[in-house]
């Protein structure tokens, strides 16, 4: 068959129609996409579930709360004049010391 014969025989059943859709609102309805796009990865909008909502405010608050453990390991070792904190979602947290 050619392509456009292979259209031409395709019918999908109103069963198959009506799960595409069920599964595409679904899908607008819980994937936050623009957000998907601009960070390429995964994406729940707000408002879905509310312990993912918490751990999105958690994700947002990760700056401030690495700026302060910065600050503390800085207060508790003062030799270290130039240092930031950072978070690998794989790793975990580091410390991380600049030259002067």
């Amino acid at each position: 068959l050619q392509g456009s014969n292979i259209v031409q025989n395709f019918a999908l059943s109103d069963d198959a129609v009506g799960g595409c859709e069920f599964l595409y609102n679904t899908l607008e309805r819980v994937c936050d996409f623009g957000t998907m796009k601009y960070n390429a990865s995964f994406q729940v909008k707000y408002g879905v579930n509310a312990k993912v909502d918490h751990l999105h405010e958690t994700i947002a608050g990760l700056p401030d709360l690495l700026a302060q453990l910065a600050a503390r390991e800085m207060e508790q070792y003062p030799m270290l004049t130039n240092i930031s904190c950072v978070y690998l979602p794989t790793m975990g947290y580091y410390v991380c010391m600049h030259p002067d």
